[in-house]
């Protein structure tokens, strides 16, 4: 008797630990995501300053505004996928029966 008053402290622990788990899952998730937003932020906004400063010419290179312009581009392509992603991933889940 209790050996099993034992057993249920012990799952008691596991279930907490799981849901501090899953917090802490969530919480990395978050701030990766938000992260990952704030950096193609700042690649368009680089971007952008590039070509103005090209535009006003002042002392910039064609190319290092290109190259500006193709990383923004690419960082943008790819957090749009990364949406399109979790966007199906979520219709999946709504379209499960359970």
């Amino acid at each position: 008797m209790i050996d099993a008053i034992g057993a249920v402290g012990a799952m008691l622990d596991a279930t907490s630990t799981v849901s501090n788990l899953q917090g802490v899952a969530h919480s990395n998730f978050s701030d990766r995501l938000d992260k990952a937003i704030e950096d193609v932020n700042a690649d368009v906004v680089n971007a952008d300053k590039q070509v103005q400063a090209l535009i006003l010419g002042q002392n910039t290179s064609l190319h290092g505004v290109m190259i500006a312009l193709s990383n923004a581009h690419v960082s943008l392509d790819l957090m749009i996928q990364v949406r399109n992603r979790l966007v199906d991933a979520y219709q999946d889940v709504m379209r499960m029966q359970i």
